[in-house]
């Protein structure tokens, strides 16, 4: 575990110890915590998760989209399963 809220629930979720509403139920609220600094990546979180809630996108798709915007934007080795996007 990191200190990031955020990047420990994805992680949690990428490894499949939570589902994606367990991951909404931890990342959203951080939107309005004005004492987290990670806010890019809870956008990118909450941005993936509306478009499985508007049936534009599903879990499969939403495991290598959030991979992938998250290693771009923050680099390789930020998450510890970055292969999940391989698997898809």
């Amino acid at each position: 575990m990191t200190k990031d809220k955020a990047l420990d629930a994805l992680n949690l979720f990428l490894d499949g110890d939570i589902n994606l509403d367990a991951l909404e139920d931890r990342v959203i609220p951080l939107a309005w915590d004005s004492e987290y600094k990670n806010q890019d990546l809870v956008d990118i979180i909450a941005i993936e998760l509306v478009y499985i809630k508007d049936g534009i996108s599903d879990e499969p798709l939403f495991r290598k989209r959030v991979v992938e915007a998250v290693s771009s934007h923050y680099g390789p080795g930020i998450l510890r399963r970055e292969r999940v996007a391989q698997e898809v």
